[in-house]
């Protein structure tokens, strides 16, 4: 079973060149990735952070362009791009790269790359949303030939929900991606539909979307790559390359590093808590306002009025748990956040004085980005689309004044700004800490930008023989990429002198993705975690293969207070963690996953508990390298047991039990050309037999019934069983017939068939025009499909302008040259058997 699912990696060779070798497990991915960017179009490498993503994706390249594909465009973080133009350098591979920011601000920028039919996407999950550089890429993959392809590159897909997998997957080739068997006749908005409920999977969901993501995506975890790939000296997992060992280092969460909170804010602290949970925030909750009228259904503008009631309803938590969030990281960082809120409020509050409810059509997207941006904003409102007379104005402005009364209070609570290091002993616990680590290189994470300028002042202040360097948002790509370099010149191939490198690497989020910083001995999170994804993240930038450190340390901060100090840990945690949830209170329903708190994760992480580390669980991701895949692959390793499966015949009967039957089919599909063979697929499928009644199985699931049962004592096979089978039978020769009479129509035939129907009102052109028709209607039930040709007169049209009768001349030499394509499924056979227990 194993083997006829995954038996075709065997054609495909990985050539390295002399001085770029791959780990056994890369190899594999770049095989696995290579049929699946065949069969589909595209591919999905999810390995967990650390694992060398970067080079699987540059091989990939490689190997296209060396098999007479295009020149490969990558779009990538700004940050990135100096990392992989250095690869595609020792890659020897031609290709542009671009900022995914560029091409979100310029609508137009790749129309200047159609030429590229190869594009790869690194930290994909940034187009988890439909955004400006999403609906970019996605225009542009639009207009890509149907053999084009996607190579993304991300260690987490999915972050709130299955919305985010289907985006991603939408920016494949469309006419590609629909060869899934999982799809059917579907698209992905009809086959994700249903798959969440009230933002939770289903179980049946679930399943469905482990199938798909079987066809697309590789995951592996670094347990799992330790487990199947790696060897062990002692209690250390190494990998071996060129006879040279590449250790995993061990990380170690160490004991939370606990401050005073109540001395940071001077008393003020719980007070403070309670001034944020009173908040109303009537400048993010302009539904509250609208008047019953404009909420009829019936009122000529209610559509409107409900689309503004409903897209808001998410800022209000946000922006409290952006308070939270910054009043822990800092007191620098809360400070600047309340005047920002204070002063955006004021402001909108003068525009409805005068009159104007100051909300234009991107004023969500706005707000949302300075809510999460703790920069000093001059604020734009935006021209008004709504009128004064569908809202309870006054009322508004009263709420609207309230809070800017209480934003006020909060700041008189806080001492002066000048003293904030005076009294903030969360700096002072850093600074023993650092000095007590002196001479390991640190790595220190927050969240917000305030904080990293903050204690990056205080330590250059304080620290004046320690080299210090900050990177946020607001540092240009060269900036970063220099102060990266003088972390870790030697795994940045950067020559730093000695007395030019940092110690101390002080970085918001920025460096969580993709960054190589793997000198680093040390990861500080300075701000309290409300789950573990980010901190596995930042983990990941020091934790690599091949690191010179036995282990890497985590250090975590813990606030505390004086009525809390009779507490254990634990219970402080917890206490924390409800504290919060109370004060977001009913918003948090409503927070994407990312920003929701995980209480048990939490509890692991300030418990010191090293688990917490390790990959997380991957829920539907953890289907990528099924047991039968390993199974394959131990297969392919040992000729004998090769040569011994392979010379098993097709039909193979066995029992376990006098259970369910499981029964796998198959049979040959063909593409030819004039009765050539250009290509051939199997169509396979998998079924269930119980009494009279036959179900489908996915691949994934009958797989894993199979493994259950069968290292199992096989018994006697009854009489019955025949009587099984045949049920099998019957439904896969009713599928096959299904499929050959599956039309399927690619977005390239239909706009050929548009063409020719606009030429039909034409005198001299509408006759030949009528011909072609018909001829493109058979070429879509036939699945004759010469996507190439198309293709590239499809382009040919965009780049030269042809008129009418030139695109009438070359179609119809397409389709004299298309006609003898011809699709053809051939004998079905069963493969396989188990009567389970």
């Amino acid at each position: 079973a194993a083997l006829h699912e995954h038996g075709t990696l065997d054609e495909i060779e990985v050539e390295e060149s002399e001085h770029l070798k791959l780990f056994d497990f890369q190899k594999m991915a770049v095989k696995n990735a290579l049929s699946k960017i065949n069969e589909y179009g595209g591919v999905i490498v999810a390995d967990v952070v650390g694992t060398g993503k970067s080079y699987i994706g540059s091989m990939l390249l490689k190997h296209l362009q060396e098999k007479n594909r295009s020149k490969p465009l990558i779009i990538c973080p700004p940050h990135l791009i100096g990392m992989w133009k250095e690869y595609m350098r020792e890659f020897g591979v031609n290709a542009d790269v671009l900022s995914r920011h560029k091409i979100g601000m310029d609508d137009n920028l790749l129309k200047q790359y159609t030429n590229c039919d190869v594009v790869l996407v690194d930290e994909s999950h940034n187009f988890r949303n439909k955004n400006n550089a999403y609906n970019a890429l996605y225009s542009f993959m639009e207009q890509q030939p149907d053999d084009s392809c996607i190579i993304m590159l991300t260690a987490t897909p999915i972050s709130n929900g299955v919305d985010d997998l289907k985006n991603q997957l939408k920016l494949f080739p469309a006419d590609t991606i629909l060869n899934i068997p999982a799809l059917g006749n579907m698209n992905l908005d009809e086959y994700f539909k249903g798959a969440e409920q009230q933002h939770h999977l289903t179980p049946e969901g679930e399943e469905k979307i482990r199938e798909l993501l079987r066809h697309v995506l590789i995951r592996r975890t670094r347990k799992h790559i330790q487990d199947n790939y790696a060897k062990k000296d002692g209690d250390r997992y190494y990998l071996e390359s060129e006879s040279e060992r590449k250790y995993f280092p061990k990380r170690r969460l160490d004991n939370p590093q606990e401050y005073d909170i109540d001395m940071v804010y001077q008393n003020a602290f719980e007070r403070i808590q309670e001034y944020v949970a009173s908040l109303k925030l009537a400048r993010y909750t302009p539904g509250k306002y609208i008047r019953e009228e404009y909420q009829d259904t019936t009122h000529p503008q209610y559509k409107k009025y409900n689309e503004l009631a409903t897209s808001m309803n998410s800022l209000t938590g946000i922006v409290r748990t952006t308070l939270l969030k910054r009043m822990e990281s800092s007191i620098a960082a809360f400070y600047s956040s309340v005047k920002n809120f204070a002063k955006g409020s004021d402001k909108f509050l003068d525009y409805l004085k005068d009159g104007i409810v100051p909300i234009g059509k991107d004023y969500q997207d706005s707000i949302y980005k300075n809510i999460m941006s703790d920069v000093d904003i001059d604020y734009e409102l935006g021209q008004s689309v709504y009128d004064m007379e569908a809202f309870y104005v006054d009322q508004w402005k009263a709420d609207i004044i309230n809070d800017i009364a209480i934003f006020e209070s909060m700041l008189k609570l806080l001492p002066n700004e000048k003293k904030f290091h005076k009294y903030d002993d969360k700096l002072h616990v850093l600074h023993g800490i650092l000095e007590s680590r002196s001479g390991q290189k640190i790595l220190l994470f927050t969240e917000s930008l305030k904080t990293a300028v903050y204690v990056y002042d205080y330590l250059e202040k304080n620290m004046p023989g320690t080299k210090i360097g900050h990177i946020d948002s607001l540092k240009s790509p060269r900036t970063k990429k220099t102060l990266v370099n003088r972390f870790d010149p030697i795994n940045n191939n950067a020559s730093i002198p000695p007395e030019g490198q940092l110690d101390i690497l002080i970085s918001t989020d920025v460096l969580s993705e993709g960054v190589n910083l793997q000198a680093g001995r040390i990861v500080i999170n300075y701000d309290f975690h409300w789950n573990p994804v980010r901190l596995i993240q930042r983990v990941g930038r020091i934790d690599r293969i091949g690191s010179e450190h036995h282990t890497v340390n985590v250090i975590n901060f813990l606030p505390t207070s004086k009525i809390e100090q009779h507490l254990g840990l634990k219970e402080r945690v917890a206490n924390k963690i409800e504290t919060i949830r109370k004060i977001i209170g009913h918003d948090q329903k409503i927070l994407e996953e990312s920003e929701k708190i995980d209480k048990n994760a939490v509890i692991d992480i300030y418990s010191g508990q090293d688990s917490v580390l390790d990959d997380t669980p991957d829920g539907i991701l953890d289907v990528i390298q099924t047991a039968s895949e390993l199974d394959a692959e131990k297969i392919r390793g040992d000729d004998k047991l090769k040569e011994k499966i392979e010379s098993l015949p097709l039909g193979i009967r066995s029992a376990t039990g006098s259970g369910r039957l499981l029964v796998a089919c198959e049979a040959d599909e063909k593409i030819l050309l004039d009765d050539d063979i250009i290509k051939t697929k199997t169509f396979r499928r998998y079924y269930s037999v119980e009494d009279d009644n036959i179900t489908k199985m996915t691949a994934s699931l009958f797989l894993k019934y199979l493994g259950y049962d069968s290292k199992k004592n096989k018994i006697q096979i009854d009489s019955s069983y025949g009587n099984m089978l045949n049920y099998a039978w019957r439904a896969f020769t009713r599928d096959v017939k299904d499929e050959q009479a599956r039309k399927q129509t690619s977005k390239i035939q239909k706009y050929f068939e548009r063409k020719l129907r606009d030429m039909t009102e034409d005198r001299l052109l509408g006759r030949r025009a009528k011909v072609l028709i018909p001829k493109i209607t058979q070429m879509i039930v036939t699945n004759r499909q010469p996507y190439r040709s198309l293709s590239h007169l499809r382009k040919k049209i965009n780049k030269d302008g042809l008129d009418d009768r030139a695109i009438l001349e070359q179609l119809e030499s397409i389709f004299k040259k298309a006609y003898g394509y011809s699709r053809e499924i051939g004998r079905p056979r069963i493969l396989y058997s188990m009567r389970m227990h």
